[in-house]
């Protein structure tokens, strides 16, 4: 008996280390594959596929629905009342309703492995994860103690993003621009009509660097000499191009100017996120 036990110990090893090794092959690039970490933008899409290119243009990509798209990291998919947890990588199966995947990687930051240094076909794309924040999407694991609520993760520039209810985490009250803390900051907040987080305008930007100017006759802000808003409007203008829009209208809540957390990503273009109760604003680069 004793043997027996022994020999169907070592046959449950080598089960698990040969399927170690094949779920590696299956993942590991081949030994002469071009790989390449950039920012890559959308440039065309069609029935067939979409073509992307980093910035330069150096590097163009032609992607269709057999490219495999993976997250950096797996995420666990869960909803309320909801205990039979699915755990995925698959880019493809994350998108949600009537977003495509090149509306999901327009942007962003992926490491791309093609089969040889000119080649336009990738071989796998993985989306890189830039910034933790608030979302309905946990890490694979636990959910750090929270019954209520889920702390995820947010790939710049944008989203993912699922319809289901969800309790936002706390603020602390700590506004955080480039590791410092605002002293005096106003207190950020959730928006309940869509649970976006608002944050002071003045208190940040002048801390990024901007002039901030307030035109109470117009309720309207000015940043530096080409950004304005207005109070009760989404719309942003920047010098002569078109106007932007953020994801709610900028408010007045207290006396100061509050304005969606897109705002910062999408018109100061700078990385921003709500994590372990403050909202957290920092200026990135593409630099290694």
């Amino acid at each position: 008996m004793k043997k027996r036990s022994i020999l169907a110990i070592i046959m449950a090893a080598v089960l698990a280390l040969s399927t170690v090794l094949v779920f590696a092959q299956e993942n590991e690039a081949p030994e002469d594959a071009y790989v390449i970490t950039a920012r890559f933008y959308l440039q065309e899409e069609n029935e067939y596929g979409f073509v992307m290119s980093t910035e330069d243009g150096e590097v163009v990509l032609y992607v269709n629905e057999d490219t495999k798209i993976v997250f950096e990291y797996a995420l666990r998919l869960c909803w309320e009342d909801d205990y039979d947890y699915e755990t995925t990588d698959n880019a493809w199966e994350l998108l949600y309703e009537d977003q495509t995947m090149a509306e999901l990687l327009d942007g962003r930051k992926l490491t791309v492995v093609m089969g040889y240094k000119f080649s336009r076909t990738p071989l796998s794309i993985t989306i890189l994860f830039e910034s933790i924040s608030y979302g309905p999407l946990p890490l694979d694991g636990d959910l750090n103690g929270e019954e209520n609520g889920y702390v995820g993760i947010v790939t710049l520039p944008g989203e993912i993003d699922f319809d289901f209810e969800f309790d936002p985490p706390y603020f602390n009250g700590e506004v955080v621009v480039n590791n410092v803390i605002i002293e005096g900051a106003p207190q950020p907040f959730w928006c309940d009509e869509n649970n976006v987080a608002m944050a002071p305008l003045r208190a940040i930007a002048e801390a990024l660097g901007y002039e901030v100017t307030w035109n109470r006759y117009l309720q309207s802000v000015q940043l530096g000499v080409g950004i304005h808003l207005w109070i009760g409007s989404a719309e942003v203008h920047i010098g002569r191009m078109a106007p932007q829009y953020m994801s709610t209208e900028a408010i007045n809540h207290r006396g100061h100017t509050f304005v969606p957390i897109d705002f910062f990503r999408n018109i100061l273009n700078q990385t921003a996120y709500v994590f372990e109760g403050q909202f957290v604003v920092e200026t990135y680069s593409d630099m290694e």
